[in-house]
């Protein structure tokens, strides 16, 4: 086990920092508008940017501020393209996943709190 461990510090320590700061930022924004997230969670990223801070190859304080601007950006625009698109988008989806009476019930819940 503690070879293995080694073995994953060693591979973070190599990774290029730019493009992993650049990664730690597009696949958690991208997930929540895009629903990227359903084939690669955006905070595997974030954590992977975690760690890389943890040995060294990244600065906490550069993880730490992208992390929070794509969690804003990306959820602004999930909740933009879901506020523009979102109904076309679930009548294309077929009832197994996405029952109309789910819907229903959210869509009236949301307009009781003036949120849509």
């Amino acid at each position: 086990m503690g070879q293995d461990r080694g073995m994953v510090l060693d591979a973070l320590r190599a990774l290029p920092p730019t493009p992993m700061l650049i990664l730690a930022f597009l696949c958690p924004a991208l997930e929540a508008s895009t629903m990227l997230g359903v084939i690669f969670p955006g905070e595997i990223a974030i954590l992977v940017a975690g760690a890389a801070a943890q040995v060294g190859t990244l600065s906490l304080w550069a993880v730490i501020p992208i992390s929070v601007a794509e969690a804003v950006i990306g959820d602004a625009v999930g909740f933009g393209v879901g506020r523009r698109y979102g109904e076309r988008l679930l009548k294309r989806l077929p009832d197994r996943l996405v029952k109309p009476d789910a819907v229903r019930a959210t869509n009236e819940l949301l307009r009781a709190r003036s949120l849509c």
